[in-house]
């Protein structure tokens, strides 16, 4: 306790040492909901992904691992994925986010590294993981429902919301979040287009992997604006093992001179831990009707490309490929090349979705497009939603 005591008052100092100067108030320091995503289990890495939308400070497409601790220091974080795993396997777990307590102030930013002189955070604390959307996220959106003078969001049992407590869960209430790894970081923009396809970024690992729609934006009927979260297994087991006896890390073949490679186990690894992969679907528009929302039977054919990296120092002794930036970092050698590995046809088995957030708030500069009638889970599902 006294660590993260200390932690706290340290950041209060280095946060109120600084004066904020942002443009307007829509890029001051503020909270960021997160959902809590993950395979079920004592052992499996628990997620946390940022509720997106389409105003700044929030316009990010962003997920970490995770580890949770009590109020008294102890780690709960294999206590909340064996409640989870007890749990309807769709259930949504929000929080209110890093930046909700007023002396954490943060831009989110910071959750990534240090930011124009603000420093990087990799912890904050006073959360309540809840089951189901809160109760300000439900009230903000009657607001925006009055506001334009649309009809009150119901669920798809025809329930009304709002306007009740959600239920928390049992010794998650006083909860600090620290943060160990950065799994996806990317900012977009309303003018994004969507991809040809219904597209995913891949987190996880090859053995338990995790799929995060790829945040884009409005073009008439084309609708992108939306954030899904939802684990998922490769069916092909031989798949895998291929995958699994390819060296780590990747070894290089060099031309006939030695000095420059000529392939890389890298360029032929699927390597989801450490790689930047994304999944695409052919068949489905990128589309929160047509986005995957199956059962554990269903059986879907996707296609998975990562990037890998190589460095194209001329010293044949620099030479080195690999599927993550990391390896070579800021400080490593120049002219780090990124290029696309080879892209794979396989199956997928689909579990049910953890977290979903569709156009309501993300296109909020856009009202008569994707306020209330598009927003999902409240409202019933379009009738021609593709599973």
């Amino acid at each position: 306790m006294m660590g993260i005591w200390a932690f706290a008052t340290t950041f209060v100092v280095s946060v109120q040492g600084q004066a904020f100067y942002f443009e307007h108030n829509q890029t001051t320091p503020g909270g960021h909901g997160q959902f809590f995503v993950g395979h079920f289990g004592v052992g499996m890495p628990l997620y946390m992904s940022h509720i997106p939308a389409n105003m700044n400070p929030h316009t990010f497409d962003a997920t970490w691992q995770v580890r949770l601790f009590n109020q008294n220091g102890d780690d709960i974080t294999d206590y909340f994925q064996t409640f989870r795993q007890h749990q309807d396997p769709g259930q949504v777990y929000v929080i209110d986010g890093p930046g909700t307590v007023p002396s954490e102030k943060i831009m989110l930013q910071q959750l990534v590294g240090p930011y124009f002189g603000l420093p990087q955070v990799s912890q904050f604390s006073q959360q309540v993981i809840h089951k189901g959307y809160d109760k300000v996220f439900v009230g903000f959106l009657a607001e925006l429902f009055a506001k334009h003078d649309l009809p009150v969001a119901t669920f798809s049992t025809g329930e009304q919301i709002p306007f009740h407590d959600p239920p928390d869960v049992p010794g998650a209430t006083n909860v600090t979040v620290k943060i160990e790894r950065v799994m996806q970081w990317r900012q977009f923009s309303s003018l994004d287009s969507p991809a040809l396809s219904l597209s995913y970024h891949i987190f996880g690992t090859n053995e338990h992997p995790m799929a995060q729609h790829r945040v884009a934006g409005i073009y008439g009927e084309h609708a992108a604006d939306w954030m899904q979260v939802f684990p998922f297994t490769f069916k092909d087991k031989d798949f895998l093992a291929e995958m699994a006896k390819e060296p780590n890390p990747a070894t290089i073949t060099k031309d006939s001179s030695g000095t420059w490679y000529k392939t890389s186990t890298a360029y032929l690894t699927m390597n989801v831990a450490t790689g930047n992969c994304q999944m695409k679907v052919p068949g489905h528009e990128d589309s929160v009707w047509q986005r995957l929302n199956v059962d554990s039977s269903h059986e879907v054919d996707v296609e998975v490309t990562c990037e890998y990296f190589c460095v194209t120092d001329p010293d044949p002794d620099q030479l080195k490929c690999s599927n993550s930036f990391k390896d070579f970092g800021y400080d490593g050698p120049a002219n780090t090349a990124m290029l696309p590995s080879k892209s794979w046809r396989t199956k997928i088995i689909v579990g049910k979705e953890q977290a979903l957030f569709s156009s309501m708030a993300l296109g909020a500069a856009n009202p008569d497009n994707s306020v209330g009638a598009q927003f999902q889970p409240f409202v019933v599902p379009h009738p021609n939603v593709l599973v």
